[in-house]
């Protein structure tokens, strides 16, 4: 790769990984990572060190980690990168560090079909909705939230089975390497993004919150509740109360009625959802079965 391949990527979640992976495999020259700043977890508090912070550290690529973007103005200006290449960073970017990368400018990956499902929250957005397609956009950041024009999209089908983990994996391997494909296009400015269509598929996504994951069987159907099993899979996790015990449902399937030696939940409009697997108040994963044998006795 020659300097005029010079790149910062912008990145934070395991959803960043293939990408960056995908770009050194493939020679170019990351000269810095932005990621954000290490973080605090678990019940023993923890320093956790962000997946795409230990690329950087065992590929000797300086890592930044600013409180606020503008911080590291100066330090991004003096890098003098081509541009930069963004994956699920976390953090809105200000036009003013935009600019420094133009004309090619900050080049993101999506996982929605554009318009549809901006924001930060498309995956989970489209297990819910029990949509029979998604996508994955790679698109020229601009100031708002995922409006930028698009270079180009490569659609999927969905099966109205997968997991959020399951989702994910499969859209960021199918990004990191749309990317690389056309990366080469991009910067050399052969292909040019354009303006987003305008139409009723334009729709916004927003941040989960726990109170998404607790689960309502007086009011919401089993095919809406599974769905919130699968796409709440990492978080906020869903919760169900059995018998008087919090539980985590990790896995569900919707059934016709009642079976025998299964725990099976009445849902609303006369629904059934067999819990298959979850975690129970001691902290102990075991199959709904199991619960139904151990907790009441």
């Amino acid at each position: 790769m020659t300097s005029s391949n010079r790149l910062v990527f912008f990145g934070t979640e395991q959803f960043s990984v293939p990408t960056l992976k995908s770009l050194l495999e493939a020679g170019y020259e990351v000269v810095s990572i932005v990621t954000k700043p290490d973080a605090r977890k678990g019940r023993g508090n923890k320093l956790f060190i962000h997946p795409i912070k230990q690329i950087g550290l065992d590929n000797s690529i300086p890592v930044l980690q600013p409180n606020k973007l503008s911080e590291i103005e100066q330090q991004l200006l003096s890098l003098q990168a081509n541009a930069a290449v963004l994956v699920s960073y976390g953090k809105i970017i200000p036009q003013n560090i935009i600019s420094i990368f133009e004309p090619i400018g900050i080049i993101n990956i999506h996982p929605s079909q554009l318009p549809k499902y901006r924001g930060p929250s498309p995956i989970e957005a489209a297990i819910l909705a029990g949509d029979t397609s998604t996508a994955v956009s790679i698109m020229k950041l601009d100031s708002g939230m995922d409006t930028g024009p698009i270079f180009t999209q490569q659609a999927i089908a969905l099966s109205d089975h997968e997991t959020k983990l399951e989702l994910s994996d499969k859209l960021a391997n199918i990004g990191a390497k749309l990317l690389i494909e056309t990366l080469p296009d991009i910067l050399t400015g052969q292909l040019k993004p354009t303006p987003q269509p305008k139409n009723n598929d334009v729709s916004v996504t927003t941040l989960m919150s726990k109170h998404d994951g607790v689960l309502d069987i007086a009011t919401e159907e089993a095919i809406v509740l599974e769905r919130k099993i699968r796409a709440y899979q990492i978080y906020p996790k869903t919760h169900l109360n059995l018998f008087g015990n919090d539980v985590i449902v990790t896995s569900a399937e919707v059934v016709q009625a009642n079976e025998n030696d299964s725990l099976v939940i009445p849902c609303a409009n006369k629904t059934f959802l067999k819990i298959k697997t979850l975690i129970a108040p001691s902290g102990r994963s075991m199959s709904g079965s199991d619960f139904l044998r151990g907790y009441l006795r």
